[in-house]
């Protein structure tokens, strides 16, 4: 019996399809930023509606994702204004891509802009998809000429308050 390269084709079609899905999911998936990486270049819009960039006189970088590791930010932070993050040249990022768009356009960023500080919103993820992250924990990148120099996930607003006010330590 002979078979026919029409018959072969289809399957070998699929099975290239598959292992080219392969590919480019893994190709998709990066590592987690770490000391030694570069910052990637993001903008985003605050709060306000504002955009803003991570720019070059970023020397930290505080991300959360969840309630809690934005209860820890806000006890770390509590007393302290716009003033204070960008003396220190830090920048407050808060990833709402886990919110529901209609409590965060109802009630959470309306009470963000309540906040004295500047909160730039990763409202899909995809801006920080790449910044490692510890459930219930703000992420804190310390940042020197554009290079994540170290990386810590303070445990309350105690340790994040003392983070920050070294900021030029790596």
């Amino acid at each position: 019996m002979r078979v026919s390269p029409a018959f072969l084709e289809r399957p070998l079609l699929v099975l290239l399809a598959v292992v080219t899905s392969a590919l480019v999911a893994g190709l998709a998936i990066a590592a987690p930023l770490a000391a030694g990486s570069a910052l990637p270049a993001i903008t985003l819009a605050d709060q306000h509606d504002r955009k803003a960039a991570l720019g070059p006189d970023v020397r930290i970088v505080v991300l959360t994702r969840d309630m809690a590791a934005g209860d820890a930010f806000k006890e770390g932070f509590a007393g302290m204004d716009q003033a204070a993050l960008e003396l220190r040249g830090a920048v407050y990022v808060a990833d709402i891509s886990g919110m529901p768009s209609m409590i965060a356009s109802m009630f959470a960023v309306p009470k963000m802009r309540d906040r004295s500080y500047r909160i730039l919103l990763d409202r899909d993820g995809v801006a920080t998809r790449d910044f490692p992250h510890a459930e219930g924990r703000p992420t804190v990148l310390f940042v020197e000429q554009g290079e994540i120099t170290r990386v810590v996930q303070p445990a309350s607003g105690d340790e994040l308050r003392e983070l920050l006010q070294q900021p030029s330590q790596p």
